[in-house]
């Protein structure tokens, strides 16, 4: 987001009747004084139409308001109205315009004048050395709504110019917007670059004819390739500035051919007219707002001592400040200084050979500091100057946000906005809102919760909100929102039928298929094709309908039917026939398993073995394990055994082949739950891979606050990590952020993971947020109180998480199935046994075991508060840590099988249980902690002493090493015996987050330094 303030203008005096000195403003002096040319805007870089205006609210109120008089209005150079899509940026009170090679950059500036005609513009610009290392130039345009064009002048290398515009008034140009603005534009190409500290209009006076006076007391000094001028300054209160004619002859006439003229206004009562090598005669004149020039000066000839213009850079480290700020002007490339540090014509420091002075800030307003330097002979001069705007009053603040950001139209986005201010309270602030970002503010809209807006039309709106204090200043912030193309119509899938006339018999048979009744709903079925053994080859495509074939062999083919329609969406259908030998009787087909369901991966064990042909015998047994229509395997025997990697519900299938052919087959379902479902992925905190051996760093992510939470790793490696930024983050297996889900309160819950891979957590506003693999939201479930747990997921994925006294479960689709309340706070996730049963613990000194229906089993009477997550053993034996320091195996009807006293001042670290029935816990002792390990019986096997406190849970790698993170910053694996395997410092805090393991061994870990470390090889 940008920010552009506006200035209280009451602070700035008359800005015109200051001094314009000429030469340099932050650059070198130009050895040419610019000319007018014709000049046209790159047309692909440039909005060469004029802006469309319209009146801001506030000026509907005080058109006036802005005036810094009744004649002149100034207006801060980062108060700019648009700019150029890059190179335009904020430099204090100043806009910064900068152009790559090859490039344009500009600002485009709104001044209202009153309803008046602008007669002089003025600009201040602090130039910058170019990108070739020359002095900067740029170009003005000013929007002249009578002919519907800009009118550009340039280029200029001076960082004060004045430019009158009442010629072009006099000849029917007319620079009033409909809203009576003045629309003034900046630009710089081809590595040029600049601050424009400020921009000033006075207005034009078609009344006015009295001219002002003539110049007296011209003086010229020679200087090397120049002439030094100087002169008496004209009273005059409209004076615009002064033209400076010069001749290589003799002139009267200043419009003489000939004759040239500078062709900006002076400001000043000096110039250093450069570029010189033979006599020149000079004639100045007085000119007004309204164009109006007086007698020009008395002829003044001079000659221009030998050698060049002298180069002087002057720069300035600050271009605005309040008052008294220290600015530090700094002159190079002579080898005296003069300086007038105020900008009011005297030069009150001479001779000055530091090349560094301090610039006057005590008063308010812009000033124009200068510097004379001179070479070492003294023949050699040049002119300096910079721009500063001091202000004595403090801007406000503004602040704005969306929500959302974006989105396909039509797109509904809330705008809310908040406002500081170092001396006004928020109620004598206004606020304005341009909901479109077309510069104009929308009426009506002075408040910082403003109705929703409804954005119809794609495209980037640069919405901005703009603060006014009381004294007139104000800031801008903007919040872009990208309203997307709407998706096509989703095309709707065709649906495929099958008809037949016959699906068994004996070889050889004939089939006649049709696929009459086949329809699309919304266009037309173009292809048809046929694949008459199931083997993934279409044997036949064609746009008939209707299709025959003859099978030869006997067995058991899957004939299937595609059907395309005419946008490429296709339907797929199926038919089992069955061909026999003549005369031989089918097998049967048994398929049976140890095991329908478990935690992926597991292994399965099939067997056939009850299959049977009454005829005969069976000689083949084929495997189909995922029910993707293939066999994966195949031979005589009647077992096999399969290993399922990741969660889904799949359909293992056999097919059997007698000894004559014949072919039948049996299937079942299996279902495989999310690898992520709980806090560490299982109840017993047991990885099925093994951890890494290594201590090495791998990577490091750094996220925008604590993370208070473990990781959960998907069957692909993905890393899901919470943060107290309130951000689920998704990364990759290398580190790299694939993206991320801003939930809107700062979440110390660890994710977990459901059975079609969608991702759940929590966060401190209550809700619990369930998003797909690609970050996308799938509902959000609002309750009672913060959330600071885990969550657990069913086989049927409902939902259970702790909030206040409660555990509360959550069906698939977000709404509430049923709320358990204790006698106190619920603080951890729960564990699912395998037959459905929840355990909890609570504050109120119970662990709960509760039925799917959320109905009571049993409850457990402890000797303290509850706050781990129980861990379930292999046998079904519910592990937990009481805070009073015992280690308890509960049996599964809730009376205990034994129980360990640890002699530790607390248990606050969630156990695990190796696949060996080993339980690793950690402890809070009263100096230090411990890494406590048990045998399945409750017997005491070893114990690794640490510094400090272990807060949070162990995991069991596949190979039986334990690792836990522990509150010294240390990250520990230990091995089976007790001994150390290796430990890695994080450098950060981990009080709730535990390590995790991913399936290349690497261990995840997230602390309280704001990053989520990966250690392995």
């Amino acid at each position: 987001m940008s920010r552009i303030i506006r200035l209280a203008l009451g602070l700035f005096p008359v800005l015109f009747a200051a001094a314009c000195s000429s030469g340099l403003s932050g650059q070198q002096a130009s050895p040419e004084p610019p000319l007018t040319v014709e000049w046209t805007a790159p047309a692909t870089e440039f909005p060469l139409s004029l802006p469309q205006d319209a009146m801001q609210p506030w000026e509907e109120v005080a058109r006036d308001a802005s005036a810094i008089d009744a004649g002149s209005e100034f207006t801060a150079g980062r108060d700019w109205f648009m700019a150029s899509p890059a190179g335009v940026s904020e430099n204090g009170e100043a806009a910064r315009i900068e152009a790559a090679a090859g490039e344009s950059s500009y600002g485009i500036w709104r001044v209202p004048l009153a309803g008046n005609e602008p007669g002089t513009l003025s600009i201040d610009a602090n130039l910058l050395e170019s990108s070739q290392g020359d002095p900067s130039e740029y170009y003005l345009a000013v929007a002249n709504y009578g002919t519907g064009r800009w009118d550009w002048q340039g280029p200029f290398t001076d960082s004060h110019v004045r430019l009158s515009l009442a010629e072009s008034l006099v000849d029917g140009g007319s620079f009033l917007s409909s809203a009576n603005s003045i629309f003034v534009t900046v630009l710089v190409s081809n590595g040029n670059s600049l601050d424009v500290v400020g921009l000033g209009l006075n207005a034009y006076d078609d009344t006015d004819t009295e001219a002002p006076p003539q110049v007296t007391g011209l003086a010229a000094t020679p200087v090397s390739g120049g002439l030094e001028l100087q002169w008496n300054p004209v009273v005059a209160d409209d004076l615009a500035g002064y033209i400076i004619f010069h001749s290589g002859k003799d002139f009267i006439n200043p419009v003489s051919a000939g004759v040239k003229r500078v062709d900006y206004l002076e400001g000043s009562t000096r110039q250093l007219l450069s570029g010189l090598i033979d006599p020149t005669f000079i004639r100045i004149a007085a000119l007004d707002h309204s164009g109006n020039m007086g007698p020009t000066s008395e002829l003044l000839e001079a000659s221009p001592l030998e050698g060049d213009a002298l180069t002087t850079t002057l720069l300035t480290d600050i271009v605005s400040g309040q008052l008294n700020s220290v600015a530090t002007l700094t002159a190079s490339g002579a080898d005296s200084y003069d300086w007038d540090t105020n900008g009011d014509g005297i030069f009150d420091i001479s001779g000055d050979t530091s090349g560094e002075a301090t610039a006057d800030t005590s008063a308010t307003g812009i000033i124009r500091p200068r510097v004379r330097a001179t070479g070492s002979a003294g023949e050699a001069v040049a002119l300096g100057a910079v721009s500063l705007i001091i202000t004595g009053n403090s801007r406000p603040l503004a602040s704005a946000t969306a929500s959302p950001q974006s989105g396909q139209a039509p797109l509904d986005v809330t705008f809310t906005g908040t406002a500081e201010d170092g001396e006004d309270d928020i109620e004598a602030l206004s606020f304005a809102w341009d909901f479109d970002g077309d510069g104009i503010y929308e009426a009506d809209t002075d408040t910082l919760t403003p109705d929703p807006q409804n954005y119809t039309n794609p495209g980037i709106y640069n919405v901005k909100l703009r603060v006014t204090d009381s004294q007139g200043a104000s800031d801008v912030d903007t919040v872009s929102v990208l309203v997307q193309e709407p998706d096509a119509p989703a095309n709707e899938l065709p649906t495929a039928m099958l008809q037949f006339d016959e699906n068994s018999g004996d070889a050889p048979l004939t089939v006649n298929f049709s696929a009459f009744g086949s329809v699309d709903p919304d266009g037309n079925i173009v292809e048809y094709a046929w694949d008459w053994d199931g083997d993934g080859l279409y044997d036949a495509v064609g746009e008939s309908t209707n299709a025959s074939h003859v099978y030869t062999e006997p067995g058991i083919f899957t004939m299937r039917l595609r059907v395309e329609d005419n946008d490429g969406g296709r339907d797929t259908t199926t038919l089992e026939i069955t061909v026999n030998v003549a005369g031989n009787l089918p097998p049967s087909a048994v398929l049976d398993s140890d095991k329908t369901t478990s935690y992926a991966p597991f292994e399965i064990n099939f067997d056939a073995s009850a299959s049977m042909d009454s005829d005969g015998s069976i000689v083949k047994y084929e495997w189909d394990f995922d029910g993707d229509g293939g066999y994966e395997e195949s031979g005589e025997g009647a077992a096999a055994s399969y290993v399922y990697p990741v969660h889904g519900r799949y359909i293992a299938s056999l097919r059997v082949t007698d000894d004559k052919g014949a072919q039948a087959t049996d299937s079942f379902v299996i279902n495989l739950p999310s690898e992520y479902p709980t806090y560490g992925g299982n109840p017993q905190r047991l990885s099925p891979w093994n951890g890494t051996q290594s201590n090495s760093q791998k990577w490091f992510y750094p996220t925008g606050g604590d993370i208070r939470s473990s990781a959960a790793i998907a069957s692909d490696g993905t890393i899901y990590i919470c943060s107290y930024d309130g951000k689920l983050y998704a990364l990759d297996p290398l580190g790299n952020k694939l993206w991320d889900y801003d939930g809107g309160a700062a979440t110390e819950s660890t994710p977990v993971i459901g059975p079609d891979g969608s991702i759940f957590f929590g966060n401190y506003n209550g809700n619990v947020i369930r998003v797909d693999s690609d970050g996308n939201m799938i509902w959000t479930h609002s309750g009672p109180s913060f959330i600071s747990s885990a969550m657990s997921i069913s086989d049927a994925g409902v939902v259970y998480v702790a909030m206040n006294d409660d555990l509360r479960a959550i069906n698939p689709d977000g709404s509430l199935y049923w709320t358990y309340s204790t006698g106190g706070d619920v603080r951890a996730a729960s564990a699912i046994g395998k037959d459905g049963t929840i355990y909890f613990g609570s504050n109120d000194n119970h662990l709960y075991a509760l039925r799917p229906d959320g109905s009571l089993k049993w409850k457990y009477d402890s000797n303290g508060v509850i706050q781990t997550i129980p861990a379930i053993a292999p046998d079904g034996r519910i592990i937990i840590g009481e805070s009073l320091g015992d280690v308890t195996a509960l049996n599964q009807d809730g009376s205990i099988s034994w129980s360990y006293s640890s002699g530790a001042d607390q248990i606050t670290s969630t156990p695990a249980v190796s696949a060996d029935g080993r339980i690793c816990i950690g402890t809070s002792d009263p100096v230090g902690g411990r890494l406590l390990c048990l045998d399945a019986d409750g017997s005491f096997l070893w114990e690794y002493s640490l510094n400090d406190p272990v807060w949070g849970p162990a995991m069991f790698g596949a190979d039986g090493i334990a690792y836990s993170g522990c509150s010294d910053n240390l990250v520990y694996a230990i091995n089976p015996d007790g001994t150390l395997n290796w430990s890695f410092n994080t450098g950060g805090f981990m009080q709730e987050s535990g390590p995790v393991i991913g399936p290349d061994g690497t261990v995840y870990i997230g602390t309280f330094n704001n990053r989520l470390y990966a250690i392995g090889d």
